[in-house]
């Protein structure tokens, strides 16, 4: 480019050629070219430097704004006292800091967006159930470092510490599970207070838990296993169970709430039988989705879980097979027979986005709790699909 545009109207003599020679049009055609050529390279590289821009812009950690730095050493310092008090009360849970959640009662951001950073401490999956345990080391930790209340599950009114709270703690540990796609969860349990120092704090306990078939860390040998010992004996796989405990300062974030599905509603019953067929199948992938006897071990579980109000039965097809449940309400006020599958690609919802194979995904309402129900249906035909409902009894 340099070239042409330093180039003179005409070429300079050799001893060969005459002198002042005109430039032929040739060589006019071949700038022309060049030029016309070097427009579209001259838009890719705009195209680049304005997407290079954008990209170190994103990366680029945005400033910490002056108060979120005055409160950062508060922060600190109540996340070394905390992580103290839980080494000496939990010593097996570990920890892991800079957790992003954006899911409430306690949002954790970014550190340079609040001082408000999360610390997460984590117990591994075990197929023990700790909830005593876990329930007394953390309200011991939290009150070491100035809790003084907790919040329990469908509550606005914080409650009091005091000697009923490990049995608070306990019992929502014990109640009301909602399932993920990949297993259950139970409800928060939230202690929140103040340290001496006057940093707001909180706490939050989750226990959950998942079938081994789902972890990721399974060698070949122990998914082979697990097969062979499905398909020889037709039982579940026992959940592994999970504790998490994440604390934070509560400086951008003081009011806690929580929020949960009315399960004396029935229609949220029979939503919560429904994430339970879904997610058992998901974490037991080597028995027949539609045997009676995994039907009955599926509804054992609900009703464990869940106590649901009334009864529910599965109804058996000729060849013995399961597609629907019998539900009878306790007050007759939602007495239906739920589709729990009719055929081996149990379609979930209504549009194209739903299409994946309820058996395989496992979750029905496209991973959202609770949103199993479907459509009411006249009849027990081929075409209903998983969740869709008759009103009354599967006749």
């Amino acid at each position: 480019m340099a070239d042409f545009e330093s180039a003179p109207d005409q070429v300079q003599a050799t001893d060969s050629q005459p002198a002042k020679t005109p430039m032929g049009t040739s060589s006019k055609i071949a700038i022309g070219c060049g030029a016309i050529m070097l427009i579209p390279i001259l838009l890719i590289a705009g195209v680049i430097w304005q997407y290079t821009s954008a990209l170190n812009a994103m990366t680029q950690t945005p400033t910490t704004p002056p108060e979120v730095v005055a409160l950062q050493p508060a922060a600190k310092a109540f996340d070394s006292a905390f992580t103290a008090a839980m080494e000496e009360n939990l010593p097996d849970l570990a920890k892991f800091e800079g957790v992003v959640n954006f899911a409430p009662p306690m949002p954790c951001l970014e550190e340079w967006a609040t001082a408000d950073a999360c610390s997460l401490f984590e117990l591994d999956r075990s197929p023990e159930q700790r909830d005593k345990e876990i329930c007394e080391g953390l309200l011991t930790a939290a009150m070491s470092v100035g809790a003084d209340s907790a919040l329990l599950p469908g509550e606005v009114k914080m409650r009091t510490l005091d000697e009923r709270s490990p049995s608070d703690c306990e019992r929502t540990l014990g109640s009301d599970p909602k399932t993920y796609g990949l297993g259950r969860q139970w409800h928060f349990y939230v202690v929140k207070g103040t340290t001496p120092d006057g940093t707001p704090f909180a706490a939050l306990l989750l226990k959950s838990s998942g079938s081994p078939a789902n972890r990721g860390d399974l060698t070949e040998e122990q998914v082979t296993s697990l097969a062979t010992e499905q398909m020889s004996t037709g039982n579940v796989i026992p959940d592994t169970f999970s504790y998490s405990i994440i604390s934070s300062t509560m400086f951008d974030n003081p009011d806690l709430s929580t929020k949960r599905a009315d399960y004396e509603d029935s229609k949220v019953q029979v939503a919560a039988m429904l994430d339970t067929f879904a997610q058992m199948r998901l974490a037991n992938p080597y028995l027949e989705t539609f045997n009676a006897g995994f039907a009955a071990q599926i509804l054992d579980t609900y009703t464990t879980n869940f106590k649901p109000k009334g009864s529910v039965s599965a109804v058996k097809a000729k060849d013995g097979s399961v597609h629907w449940i019998q539900v009878d309400t306790a007050d007759d006020s939602f007495d239906v027979c739920v589709s729990v599958g009719v055929g081996p690609e149990l379609k979930i919802g209504e549009d194209g986005t739903k299409e994946t194979g309820m058996a395989v995904t496992g979750l029905p309402g496209v991973n959202v709790e609770l949103m199993g129900l479907g459509q009411p249906v006249p009849t027990m035909t081929d075409k209903t699909e998983f969740g869709d409902y008759k009103l009354g009894t599967c006749n």
